[in-house]
């Protein structure tokens, strides 16, 4: 990887990173822009997709969300089963083989989908180090068989001959992280390269505080990560790095500066991700963790939302609103797989169901509401960011 240096003031809103002449916002996170109510359709287009629901088909959790322009596939490892609809949400298939056999796996982990394959890559039992693969039509492919790596919570295709994971610093695993925690896991041989860039001190969206005996008494995770894809483009948001990366064909070119991160005086810190990358928007979720050392717990903050509008060039923080629903909205790509300027969020069935009841609905929801079975599957809402 190249080093870039700053060599411009931030005052300016800018920063220029040297060699390639990159030159990148900045948004600082510590500061308290003015506070706007996004709505979903001032920055996209929304629809909505039932996903169709017979006795084979029912979803318990929506773990993983991968699309492009033909199919959608959720991962649900409550039930360690992968669905397979088309884009309209009528039910196509499922990855059922939980077992202990040879073409079995044992537990869902983490899984990732190559739509130009058909295969459907999952990580078996965090700790057995080996990756089961599938087609579309739920046939064992193959295993891969890994070198021990630490512990992953991130997996997605990278190219035709890559997956790339994020390993959690807060792992169980005997093999440590260390200053490598992006790994490129080549789907032949099975063999962990490390991402061309470094970190001298990886944090955990797992908080723990350690007693003095050494042993953890305090824990608190954030819903929060370092990877996004959007399309064939993989972005970085490192907690501990200020510089955010997008990765395409094996290059890291930055995109945007975080500042007002890190350590404060205290004991408090402030880490930041990106939760979505689009041709035109960039939204940071960032949270605020505090060490009570009185009540000997950690707290942390509401998520903090704030978006860099890249044609504008202004940066507001926001609470999104789905006019729909007459309620907050989500927009974030975290662990799923999307085509590029998409978003994906769950509208869970009891939530249309309250809002139901409640006259909440919007003309358009409410004749999709009408058509949904008492039992029926969650919602998956779509939103199509403006470019």
């Amino acid at each position: 990887m190249k080093i870039f240096t700053l060599i411009i003031a931030l005052t300016c809103g800018l920063v220029i990173m040297a060699q390639d002449k990159v030159v990148v916002p900045v948004v600082d996170l510590g500061k308290d822009y003015t506070e706007k109510v996004l709505k979903l359709s001032d920055i996209g287009n929304v629809s909505y997709v039932p996903l169709e629901t017979l006795e084979e088909s029912l979803i318990k959790s929506y773990n993983h969300i991968a699309m492009d322009s033909e199919r959608i596939v959720i991962t649900d490892r409550s039930q360690n089963q992968v669905f397979i609809f088309d884009k309209n949400g009528k039910f196509l298939n499922k990855i059922s083989q939980c077992g202990g056999g040879p073409k079995d796996y044992q537990r869902i982990t983490l899984s990732c989908v190559d739509f130009g394959r058909k295969f459907v890559y999952i990580w078996d039992n965090t700790l057995l180090n080996r990756i089961k693969v599938y087609d579309f039509d739920g046939a064992f492919v193959k295993q891969i068989n890994l070198t021990a790596v630490p512990w992953p919570d991130q997996m997605y295709v990278y190219d035709d001959s890559h997956l790339i994971i994020h390993c959690d610093p807060n792992n169980l695993s005997k093999k440590k992280v260390g200053n490598v925690p992006y790994l490129l896991i080549n789907t032949s041989t099975g063999k962990a390269t490390p991402l061309n860039l470094k970190v001298d001190m990886p944090i955990s969206s797992m908080v723990i505080k350690y007693g003095s005996d050494g042993l953890a008494n305090a824990a608190n995770h954030m819903d929060i990560y370092p990877l996004t894809k959007n399309g064939g483009k993989i972005t970085v948001s490192d907690f501990s790095q200020p510089i955010v990366f997008q990765l395409e064909n094996g290059k890291l070119t930055p995109i945007i500066k975080r500042s007002g991160v890190g350590d404060f005086n205290g004991g408090s810190k402030r880490i930041s991700a990106v939760q979505n990358v689009s041709d035109r928007y960039i939204l940071f979720r960032s949270f605020v963790i505090r060490d009570e050392k009185s009540s000997g717990k950690i707290q942390v903050t509401e998520p903090r939302i704030t978006m860099y509008d890249r044609a504008n060039k202004t940066i507001v923080k926001v609470d999104v609103y789905n006019e729909d629903l007459d309620a907050p909205g989500v927009i974030e790509t975290w662990n799923n797989e999307l085509p590029e300027n998409t978003a994906v969020s769950v509208i869970p069935k009891f939530v249309l169901d309250k809002r139901h009841s409640q006259g909440k609905l919007s003309y358009t929801v409410e004749k999709l509401y009408s058509a949904l079975d008492e039992e029926a599957n969650d919602v998956l809402m779509i939103l199509t960011l403006n470019k």
